[in-house]
């Protein structure tokens, strides 16, 4: 007995239709998640290289201006779009992007840099953009170098030494501004300066004294204290207490750029045409240093312990001792300011022995700093100056 179904015909093939169109959706919903990962990390990927655009934005502007640019520049509640930092190009990972950054002034050397970094290339995926904000303070360094020589505990003059706190230029140094004549020397107790045969001093006055000096007139430089400033030194103008120096003498780069991280390369002070002539280093020894030498240097030198300088030796900028100053024969001379805190003894017994120098100088304290790369800058304000403003939308000024 035979039974036939004629219900079930086409069974087979609604079954198969019904199987391809399942297969059908789980594929296209494969391929459209692999899409959507695909466009996310893009997405996440280009975000990332707008980010890197606004921060290199922030730390070129940051890492290359100078102090004369937000001080002069940049006025309170201004808003300025520095020339040279609008629409720049530049490739992270192979893609195109590009920073646009501003500054707003926010009070007394203090200022507010935003940088906006958006992705340029990338087809389809392009345009994503972010934001980033730093807060960041001009130091105003103030080393109180209004005379040739300032102490705290003394000086004693021998032989054919000459002080002057009439105000000079360098020689050779053009562009420099008119500037006031101070003290030769200027002690907490004048009694403490001692002078002996053909001394020459000379200031307005010669010699004064203030009574409320301290220690920290010495120590600190309204932005920064010596210990910080002395931190800032580049690893190689680091210098170990006990070391003699027998020579120092511009470098230069295979170009002819001057080599400023050669430790030995003070600049070339007295050849305004040299390549290392705007090379005004901070340096620092961490304890007693000699320099032997008939060579010349210019910057800030810091000294933890004593200086003497002996020979021919020429520094111009800010010299600042905290043990001993000590200027021998052979006629060293110091073009700027000496500062120091424990006691100076300038010259010999005999004045035929040298003629050992310190000469204010306003024009050498001032381009110690202004042409300093590491202090004549601005920098982030405490532990949380920098923030990321993508999320914020964008501000109106």
């Amino acid at each position: 007995m035979s039974w036939t179904h004629g219900n079930d015909r086409g069974f087979a093939l609604a079954g198969a239709v019904f199987a391809l169109v399942i297969v059908g959706a789980l594929v296209t919903a494969g391929f459209f998640a692999a899409s959507q990962e695909s466009r996310i990390g893009y997405s996440t990927q280009y975000a990332a290289d707008a980010f890197f655009a606004a921060e290199r934005g922030l730390n070129e502007l940051v890492g290359s201006k100078s102090m004369a640019f937000y001080d002069d520049s940049v006025a309170v509640d201004a808003v300025v779009e520095p020339a040279g930092f609008q629409a720049v190009n530049v490739v992270s990972d192979g893609v195109d992007s590009e920073y646009s950054v501003l500054v707003r002034g926010l009070g007394d050397r203090l200022f507010y840099v935003e940088s906006t970094g958006r992705v340029t290339g990338g087809g389809r995926y392009g345009g994503a953009a972010r934001r980033t904000g730093m807060v960041v303070r001009t130091l105003g360094l103030d080393f109180g170098a209004e005379q040739a020589l300032m102490t705290y505990g003394g000086i004693n003059f021998q032989g054919a030494a000459a002080v002057s706190g009439m105000d000079d230029d360098p020689s050779g140094w053009g562009g420099c501004p008119v500037g006031t004549d101070g003290p030769g020397v200027l002690a907490k107790d004048s009694t403490t300066i001692k002078t002996k045969n053909n001394t020459d001093l000379e200031g307005d006055p010669p010699i004064d004294q203030d009574t409320s000096m301290t220690e920290e007139d010495f120590l600190e430089y309204g932005g920064l204290d010596y210990d910080r400033l002395a931190a800032m030194a580049d690893d190689n103008y680091q210098i170990p207490g006990g070391t003699v120096i027998n020579n120092t003498a511009p470098s230069y780069l295979g170009g002819g750029g001057c080599n400023t991280s050669d430790g030995r390369n003070w600049g070339a002070p007295t050849d305004q045409t040299d390549a290392c002539a705007s090379h005004f280093p901070l340096i620092h020894a961490n304890g007693d240093v000699t320099i032997n030498s008939n060579a010349r240097g210019q910057g800030i030198l810091l000294v933890d312990g004593d200086l003497k300088l002996s020979g021919g030796f020429e520094f111009y900028g800010i010299v600042i001792v905290k043990g001993k100053l000590d200027i021998g024969s052979g006629g060293a001379e110091i073009h700027g300011a000496a500062l120091v805190l424990s006691y100076a003894d300038v010259g010999v017994e005999s004045g035929f022995a040298g003629n050992p120098e310190i000469q204010f100088s306003s024009c050498a304290v001032e381009r110690a700093v202004a042409l300093n790369a590491v202090v004549n800058r601005a920098f982030p304000v405490g532990d949380r100056s920098w923030v990321d403003l993508t999320a914020t939308g964008t501000l109106t000024y």
